[in-house]
């Protein structure tokens, strides 16, 4: 049973991924940013999360969001990257190789409790359209900066998918409550202060109000 390799899964944080874990956990957020430099460690943080998610919710669907769907071979796909590399040295170690299967083309992960996690770009009108044409309880925008203020909004909306909780974990685990509850998580490297995504993660301000 893959619920009983948690432990082996879990993460050895430092300081900053404590603090964004508890965010994380927080049901009360149903919007997080994660603001840091390359290497803060904020990425293997969110996919571990992400993963997790999938893991306790059966049947749920995770999306993660970049610009161009090309960069998540650059920067997160591949055998080297982020998720190439927990996948080997975390999961598999933990023996749940069979649990799981990675697909190239399109990019996805698809779990045996029917859980999905998803890879798409919006650089162009039909990843938009795959994109809106499911619901997910997940939804990570990837480097976030580069995303427009206006195709973000167009999108969280799907973030909607009714998901209950694996029996083992019902009311075990505070931060997985029964029904999945609705997250969407925002990273990227540090920007200018006038942009949309300082505006709304730090500022808590409508930058579209503003901007008028």
């Amino acid at each position: 049973m893959i619920l009983d390799k948690t432990k082996i899964l879990d993460l050895v944080l430092n300081d900053k991924q404590v603090e964004g874990m508890k965010c994380l956990r927080n049901t009360n957020f149903s919007k997080i940013l994660f603001d840091g430099g390359i290497r803060s460690g904020k990425t293997l943080l969110i996919w571990a999360w992400v993963l997790a998610r999938a893991i306790v919710y059966p049947g749920s669907l995770q999306i993660i969001i970049r610009k161009e769907k090309i960069q998540h071979t650059k920067s997160t796909w591949g055998a080297n990257n982020t998720i190439g590399k927990y996948m080997r040295l975390v999961f598999n170690k933990a023996g749940l190789s069979r649990f799981y299967t990675l697909h190239e083309t399109p990019k996805t992960i698809t779990f045996k409790n029917n859980s999905e996690i998803r890879l798409e770009g919006c650089d162009s009108p039909e990843n938009i359209d795959k994109i809106l044409g499911a619901e997910y309880i997940t939804m990570w925008f990837n480097e976030a900066t580069g995303i427009n203020h206006d195709v973000v909004v167009g999108l969280w909306g799907r973030c909607a998918q009714k998901c209950y909780v694996h029996p083992e974990v019902a009311g075990r685990v505070p931060w997985f409550p029964r029904q999945a509850n609705m997250q969407i998580i925002f990273d990227t490297n540090p920007k200018g202060k006038r942009h949309w995504l300082y505006k709304m993660g730090v500022l808590h301000i409508d930058p579209v109000m503003v901007a008028r």
